[in-house]
Parts: C-alpha cells; sequence; structure tokens
C-alpha cells in the first residue's frame, strides 16, 4: 500500500490545476505516512486545514512552497479529532505561509510530543518567528537541522545539531558574517547542553572574506566557552565549487580557530568541485 505521497505543482487557481474530489478521497483511504507538498498554494487556511483532514495518519511532513492565496476572516479552523503523531518536520520557513506553519506548531496536524526531527530550511521573520520557536524547544526534539539561522532559543535539549550555512550574496560576506554572528549569540545565551554531535557545513559560493573570518573568531571563542560535557562529535565541513580553493579556506577558518583546533572531538573536511565541469 501507498505510504509516501509527494504532490507539487498544484493550485486551485484556476481550478483547472487542482486535484480532483475523486481522487482526494482516494487518498483518504490509503495509510498515508509521509507527506511531502511543494509549490501547492491553497484558497486560504480553511481549505488547507480540510485537505490536510485527508490525512489523519500522517506522521512525517515536508513542506516547500506552499502557500494560502487569501486570507481567511476565520484564520483559526476548528481543530480537527486527531490521533497521529508527528514524528518529523522539514519546513522552508520563508516559502510557507505563516498561518500553516502556525497550524503546525500548534499541533492542529498531529501531535508534537513524539517529534523527533526537525530540518528548517531559512531565516524566519516576523510572524515566521514564534512557530519555528515553539517547534525548536519542543522537548520531545532530538534533531535539529537548520540551513540558515534561528533567533537565540534554548537548545539543552538537542541531541544532534546540524548548521549548514552559505555565503550566496555577491558582497562575499554578509550572508556568513550574519550567520556566524547568530550562532554565535545563539551559543552565548545557552545553558549547558546534552548535545552529542554538532556539524558545521559551510557551502561556499564565494571566498570567505577577513570580516567573515573575525566573526568565525568568536564563534570559536563561544563553544569553546559553552558546556558540551556530552559532545563526542564535531565535524566542521567545506564544500566549494572548482574556482574557490577550499583547501585555502579551510586554513583560514583554522587559522581562526584557536581552541577548536585543540579538541579531540573535532574533524574538518573538505569537498572540492570537479574542474573538468
Amino acid at each position: 500500500m501507498l505510504s509516501i505521497l509527494r504532490i507539487r505543482c498544484m493550485t486551485w487557481f484556476p481550478d483547472s490545476y487542482r486535484i480532483p474530489a475523486g481522487v482526494m478521497s482516494a487518498f483518504a483511504t490509503l495509510p498515508i505516512r509521509t507527506l511531502v507538498l511543494e509549490e501547492v498554494i491553497f484558497r486560504d487556511i480553511l481549505h488547507f486545514s480540510s485537505f490536510m483532514d485527508t490525512f489523519l495518519g500522517v506522521e512525517d511532513i515536508s513542506f516547500k512552497h506552499v502557500y494560502c492565496n487569501l486570507v481567511s476572516k476565520n484564520d483559526n479552523p476548528p481543530v480537527s479529532p486527531r490521533t497521529n503523531f508527528i514524528r518529523s518536520l522539514e519546513l522552508s520557513v520563508n516559502e510557507v505561509s505563516s498561518n500553516v506553519l502556525r497550524m503546525v506548531a500548534d499541533g492542529r496536524l498531529g501531535s508534537l510530543t513524539k517529534l523527533h526531527s526537525l530540518t528548517c530550511v531559512g531565516s524566519p521573520k516576523g510572524k515566521e518567528i514564534p512557530p519555528l520557536l515553539s517547534l525548536v524547544q519542543n522537548p520531545s526534539l532530538q534533531y535539529l537541522k537548520v540551513e540558515g539561522d534561528i533567533p537565540v532559543v534554548n537548545l539543552s535539549h538537542i541531541n544532534t545539531l546540524v548548521i549548514h550555512l552559505t555565503n550566496e550574496n555577491l558582497d562575499e560576506s554578509d550572508d556568513l558574517i550574519t550567520s556566524f554572528k547568530s550562532w554565535t549569540d545563539c551559543f552565548a545565551g545557552a545553558e549547558e547542553l546534552s548535545l552529542k554531535k554538532l556539524s558545521i557545513l559551510l557551502d561556499l559560493m564565494h571566498r570567505i572574506s577577513a570580516d567573515a573570518a573575525k566573526q568565525w573568531v568568536m564563534l570559536d571563542k563561544v563553544l569553546l566557552a559553552s558546556r558540551f560535557p556530552e559532545l563526542t562529535s564535531l565535524h566542521i565541513k567545506l564544500k566549494a565549487p572548482a574556482w574557490i580553493d577550499v583547501e585555502q579556506a579551510k586554513e583560514l577558518l583554522l587559522s581562526n580557530s584557536p581552541n577548536l583546533c585543540t579538541w579531540n572531538v573535532c574533524t574538518w573536511e573538505v569537498e572540492a568541485g570537479n574542474k573538468d565541469r
């Protein structure tokens, strides 16, 4: 039986692109456990809520480019009777309507008491922040992957943290400076952490600027000062296209990591692009 459903490029504007009612009825008979929505537009939050009522047994959810086209007068749809538990979430926080994020965080798509894994893509702003903070602070959460930044938040319950950063801006500095500072602030305000594994992936689209390297020094200091009594692995990976000297980037960060270099649990990895492409 089908347990994984991926829906991509569907919209109810115009109606010719919508999923037929008969198909939705058929979906309701299937034991869907994993639901992936990408580039799906609903009329409003009530329409989204009604759509999700088709999947009362869902456990794993991935939303990217999921929007409500209209602002409903009733932005608080009725709670549907659900007995399912959400175990993993993947959310592109800047590409999902804030009222959809709020429904997820409020447990209206399933109980979050067994939420184990959360992947957040993007850096939340405005109305996106409260639901994201609620999800990150869920006491059952053990694995957190962030492709971007998050506000200062308590991470003491997280066992595995993956931080994925990139410098896409053409000025070569703003992205990494902002990201390094954001995570420096987050760790600086943390109490004793139960982290066992910490991975930092730097996906370089431009060379690391001197200013970004200076901000890395601050992150290095904060990581040393933070309390990680259970940390068994700190892995730092640099990935870059062929036109960037990734080994040089590694040496730049190493020269600005006097504390990390002394950790026995710290390992470094580089991945260079194929020069033949």
